[in-house]
Order: structure tokens, then C-alpha cells, then sequence
């Protein structure tokens, strides 16, 4: 069997332990549990009340929401994109707001893409490329790309992954799988919300 005839398969996540589990669902919780907060109290002390005038409240809202997701890091960057997609779902202030994770994510510092390269490479830059661009192409939620000239001449461009993104994924899809197994068999029909 050739290499292009061998199935692709994703790297196995590492291993998390129940503490780092703990931690991740700490910080998480701490999250939404603050932004439903803000959220419930700024429609409490919003003088003109519950149903009036939502629209600006929501808009920021919507910032705000999308902001957490991109600190809680790209797992929930990506569940941002995957609602952005809902309109049958999402609001339209937060679907708006939503989009920008599509295109918009915040790229690392350029001493963190350097630091990344040169580690990976096991070299200076200066060894490999006349040119980087410090300025990324694009970012996304697991990396970004850079242009450089190889110091052959040639144009070339380069993707860096997040640092720490597979542990992360590790634990958030370790939080995932326990909030599924939490919610397995719960009737929440009686609430009203058709599950």
C-alpha cells in the first residue's frame, strides 16, 4: 500500500486527567454562569423592562457572548461557527455577531508564532527563511498562516497550530462527554423545552 492509498486518520487526544477535567469544567461554568448573570441582571435594571427596546441589549449581548467563546478557546470558537450557521436556532443579533468567527478570530502574537516555529523546526528562522510575514493571512480557531520566502526564493506559506490545542480539546471533549452522559434520560419537557 502507497502512502496516498493509507487511509488518514486524526491524532489519538491526549490523555486528561480527572483534575484537569475538574479544572476545564470550573472554567467553563465560570464562564456561562457569569455571562447568564450579566445577561439576567442587565434585564433587570433596564428601565424600560423585559420586552421593550431589546435590540441594542442584545447586540451587546451577542459581543459579549462571542468574546467568551473565543477565551474559552477554539473548541467553543468552533461551536460559535456551528451556531452561526443556525437561523432556525440563534437569534439574529447573536447569528450577526456569530459570523465574525467565521473570518475575524484573533491571531497569536507574533513572539508566539516564533517561539512556535523555531521550537518546531529546531532552528533559527533566519536558517530557513529570508522573509516572514509577521502579519498572518488569516487566523482560525486552531491556527493561522503566514507568507515567507524560503531563503531558496521560493514563496511559501505557513500554518501554526494554537499552542496547547490538543490538551485543550482533550478536555473540552472530556466536559462534553460527561454534560451528555449527565444529560442522557432527563426529561426536560416538563420545562418546556422540547428535547
Amino acid at each position: 500500500m502507497t502512502t496516498s492509498d493509507t487511509p488518514l486518520s486524526a491524532a489519538p487526544l491526549p490523555p486528561v486527567t480527572r483534575l484537569e477535567t475538574i479544572g476545564r469544567t470550573w472554567r467553563i461554568t465560570r464562564a456561562l454562569g457569569g455571562f447568564t448573570i450579566r445577561e439576567i441582571w442587565s434585564h433587570v435594571r433596564s428601565r424600560k423592562g423585559w420586552l421593550l427596546d431589546r435590540e441594542p441589549r442584545d447586540r451587546r449581548a451577542a459581543r459579549r457572548f462571542r468574546q467568551m467563546l473565543v477565551d474559552l478557546g477554539p473548541s467553543f470558537i468552533k461551536l460559535g461557527q456551528i451556531m452561526s450557521t443556525r437561523p432556525d436556532m440563534v437569534p439574529r443579533a447573536y447569528l450577526e455577531e456569530l459570523a465574525g468567527l467565521q473570518d475575524r478570530v484573533p491571531a497569536m502574537p507574533w513572539s508566539t508564532v516564533h517561539a512556535i516555529l523555531e521550537q518546531e523546526l529546531g532552528t533559527p528562522l533566519s536558517a530557513r527563511f529570508r522573509t516572514i510575514q509577521e502579519a498572518p493571512l488569516s487566523a482560525a480557531s486552531i491556527g493561522q498562516v503566514h507568507r515567507a520566502e524560503l531563503v531558496t526564493g521560493e514563496q511559501v506559506a505557513i500554518k501554526v497550530q494554537r499552542p496547547g490545542l490538543a490538551l485543550l480539546m482533550a478536555r473540552d471533549v472530556a466536559v462534553l462527554d460527561r454534560i451528555a452522559s449527565w444529560l442522557e434520560g432527563k426529561d426536560f419537557t416538563r420545562w418546556g423545552i422540547p428535547i
